[in-house]
C-alpha cells in the first residue's frame, strides 16, 4: 500500500519460542519497502506485534467516513489496502 509516497506491506505470519512446549503465536507485521540500498532483504519493519481475539480483518479499497464502528471482528473505520483475510491489531498501532 501507499502512503506519503512510501510502499509499506503487511504480513501476518506464527512464530513460537524455542522453549519446550511453547505455542504458536500469530502476529501481524508491517514492512516498509525501502530498497536493497537501505536494508539487505529490501524491507525494514516498522510494527511488529502479537494478534489477539480482537485482532480485525482490512477490507480492500474500503473507507468509512465519521465515527469509528466495528462489526463481527471488521474494523469499518479504517482503510486497508490489504487482502481481505489479513489480520491487523485493533486501534492506531
Amino acid at each position: 500500500m501507499a502512503e506519503s509516497g512510501h510502499l509499506y506491506t503487511h504480513v501476518n505470519f506464527t512464530a513460537r519460542s524455542s522453549k519446550e512446549g511453547s505455542k504458536e503465536q500469530l502476529f501481524f507485521a508491517e514492512l516498509y519497502n525501502c530498497g536493497k540500498r537501505r536494508a539487505p532483504g529490501g524491507f525494514l519493519v516498522t510494527c511488529c506485534e502479537p494478534l489477539g481475539s480482537d485482532s480485525t480483518v482490512g477490507h480492500k479499497e474500503f473507507q468509512v467516513d465519521g465515527a469509528s464502528a466495528v462489526r463481527k471482528n471488521i474494523d469499518i473505520a479504517w482503510w486497508f489496502a490489504c487482502s481481505p483475510g489479513t489480520l491487523h491489531p485493533r486501534g492506531d498501532n
